[in-house]
């Protein structure tokens, strides 16, 4: 699984989530893509629905990053950088970290 560090009290300008190397764009991901705990619901959810299954594919492109997941594996694309960067994981440690990121949202709902 990925290791992910959450800042519950950082400022508007810092960073709230990071993703240790190599696997720090999915740092990105969370924070321009899902957002929020509504955004990584989502996000979970049809990542979900790949079932595992290698042939089935999903994906797109968002705020920074283009997607490409199918069942087994993503891979994560920057946008706007040249060269552009990539990092691939496992479908299911970027459902986990959609997960824990979620959840942070929420807590952090809660205290608000």
């Amino acid at each position: 699984m990925l290791n992910i560090h959450f800042y519950a009290e950082a400022k508007p300008t810092e960073l709230e989530v990071t993703v240790d190397p190599p696997y720090d764009l999915v740092t990105v991901f969370l924070t321009s893509e899902a957002m929020s705990d509504v955004g990584a619901r989502y996000l979970i959810s049809e990542l979900r629905a790949l079932g595992g299954d290698r042939s089935k594919r999903w994906g797109g492109g968002g705020n920074q990053l283009t997607i490409r997941a199918n069942g087994e594996t993503t891979k994560l694309i920057t946008q706007w950088e040249e060269p552009e960067q990539t990092c691939e994981l496992p479908t299911e440690w970027l459902i986990d970290a959609l997960e824990r990121y979620a959840a942070f949202c929420e807590g952090r709902s809660r205290q608000a």
